[in-house]
């Protein structure tokens, strides 16, 4: 069963700007691993002060094809919206392939077993 696609909890992916997995040689590619360390990074000091740890579980070769200031704003609204509900936890930020055009990056909060999830599609026509 393919995961339903969320964005910001409302909103799809592909309205925002941010498609697929694989790319042409001119399209930009977005590491997500990268951006997931820098804000895990960013918002540690919130996430001890509630005592939760953040796992970055994205694999480092993960890239995709997304304005890279906009993923990491829907990520960080995830991540902080998880950070905000727990406390005494681990936060797993993930990524699932469902296919190989589309991705499921998932932020999975163990105390209210509330997946946040984004999924980002190409535009790869069928």
């Amino acid at each position: 069963m393919k995961p339903r696609p969320f964005f910001s909890h409302s909103a799809s992916a592909e309205s925002a700007g941010l498609t697929g997995m694989t790319s042409s040689p001119s399209e930009p590619r977005t590491f997500v691993h990268q951006i997931v360390s820098q804000l895990i990074t960013s918002l540690q000091p919130f996430a001890v002060k509630r005592n939760n740890i953040l796992l970055n579980d994205i694999p480092k070769e993960l890239a995709v094809i997304a304005d890279q200031h906009t993923l990491a704003y829907v990520l960080s609204q995830l991540v902080n919206s998880a950070v905000n509900s727990t406390e005494n936890q681990c936060i797993h930020i993930e990524a699932v392939l469902t296919d190989e055009h589309n991705t499921v990056i998932r932020v999975k909060d163990l105390n209210t077993l509330i997946y946040h999830t984004i999924e980002i599609s190409s535009n790869k026509p069928n």
